[in-house]
């Protein structure tokens, strides 16, 4: 995420012929919000990654860091249960991840699973580069450490592809236009 800036793109003036355009003009806003699941999808994706990613640090860290003879990952279990939770809400936004794709490859709607995807990935991602950095002390929080960077990464993604509250938006929208569906039939 280091290299990458956000800049505007102008369209002024911008002519697309009918040919080459990806819908009809009336079907614009719904185009728009499967390019916004997209984007969600591939957050979380990265948020998976970078969750998955912290968590081998800390291990790797636990495991060569030593309290009196004995590696700190084992003798100390409330790093256990720390990386064990985080490692919980990982397994579970990479199931909710890898339900989005295929529910994506099978061309189905999927605006409040994109965004529930975001939100528990961004959480998980969050959780676990904390855990990490309390794994590693104060020398996590040092540019030595991948660890700091990771963190970084994690809490940039509160807001990239809209920020939490948006999402927990969407997914409430999305759970009670169900409901109001089923409730009238269908």
């Amino acid at each position: 995420m280091g290299g990458t800036e956000a800049r505007a793109v102008y369209l002024d003036g911008v002519r697309v012929s009918e040919a080459q355009a990806v819908g009809p003009p009336e079907a614009g806003f719904e185009i728009m919000l499967t390019g916004e699941a997209f984007g969600k999808v591939r957050a979380a994706s990265i948020c998976v990654g970078i969750a998955r990613r912290a968590l081998q640090e800390a291990a790797d860290y636990g495991l060569t860091r030593e309290h009196r003879g004995s590696p700190i990952a084992q003798q100390f279990p409330t790093i256990q249960a720390l990386l064990g939770s985080a490692a919980a809400q990982t397994l579970a936004a990479d199931a909710l991840v890898m339900a989005c794709a295929d529910q994506m490859d099978r061309r189905l709607p999927i605006a409040g699973e994109a965004a529930a995807a975001r939100l528990t990935a961004s959480r998980a991602a969050r959780e676990a580069a904390s855990a990490a950095l309390h794994v590693c002390g104060a020398y996590g929080l040092t540019r030595d450490m991948v660890v700091e960077r990771l963190y970084r990464e994690a809490v940039f993604f509160d807001v990239a592809q809209g920020v939490t509250e948006i999402q927990q938006i969407i997914v409430g929208r999305e759970l009670i236009s169900a409901a109001k569906t089923a409730a009238h039939g269908g």
